[in-house]
């Protein structure tokens, strides 16, 4: 026996489900009770649904210099002009929004300790100091700044002898972003909180974890 969800208002359609399967079907009335089934039982879900979490991770190599970074300098890959890291497609749907719950950043050179401002634009062209030089905000690329967040000092693995990297994580975080209308790209520029001396074409990576809408 079915249960009757509903009727058209013609009286000549009715919607019933199977109390056994769960099945959902269109029953015409007036073609002899013919039926068609528009939702079974199942694990298909119609459209898309929340607990969508992109990874993404992106890595960049810095100047071959040694320069040492002061306190509030960019962190980069071009001594003269800046590209920003760019994590392709991180969003669900163009113009999409989310919450970034993780952030990971790793470096190939041991034993450095700088906290880092991850910057997040929605744009891939704000205007941006060069590395190692101060970084600078314009008030013109309010739009694209979507905000910045502050990591934790890095740290190396206590086996310092046969380590050869630096990391931080941040797993705690909830930060609320938007991709820019027709994008799906969220764009990142690194900001030293702390000095320290890089290594000559030193590796970063940046892994951004973002629960989609």
């Amino acid at each position: 026996m079915s249960n009757l969800i509903g009727t058209s208002t013609e009286g000549n359609v009715a919607i019933k489900a199977n109390p056994t399967t769960g099945a959902v079907y269109v029953e015409n009335l007036t073609s002899g009770g013919s039926s068609a089934t528009i939702l079974g039982a199942g694990e298909a879900h119609i459209g898309e649904v929340a607990g969508n979490i992109a990874v993404i991770a992106v890595e960049e190599t810095r100047p071959a210099d040694t320069t040492a970074y002061t306190i509030g300098d960019v962190v980069s890959n071009n001594a003269t002009t800046t590209v920003l890291m760019q994590f392709a497609n991180i969003f669900r749907v163009a113009g999409g929004t989310g919450y970034i719950v993780g952030i990971k950043i790793s470096t190939d050179k041991k034993s450095i300790t700088p906290r880092l401002r991850i910057h997040l634009f929605n744009a891939s062209d704000p205007t941006v100091a060069a590395d190692n030089a101060a970084f600078k905000e314009v008030y013109a690329n309010s739009a694209k700044r979507l905000t910045y967040y502050d990591m934790p000092a890095m740290t190396t693995a206590v086996d310092t002898t046969n380590s050869d990297m630096s990391r931080t994580f941040d797993m705690t975080c909830r930060i609320p972003v938007k991709a820019a209308a027709g994008s799906r790209d969220l764009f990142v520029c690194k900001e030293t909180l702390d000095a320290f001396t890089p290594a000559s074409g030193q590796k970063v990576s940046v892994t951004l974890y973002l629960d989609n809408n």
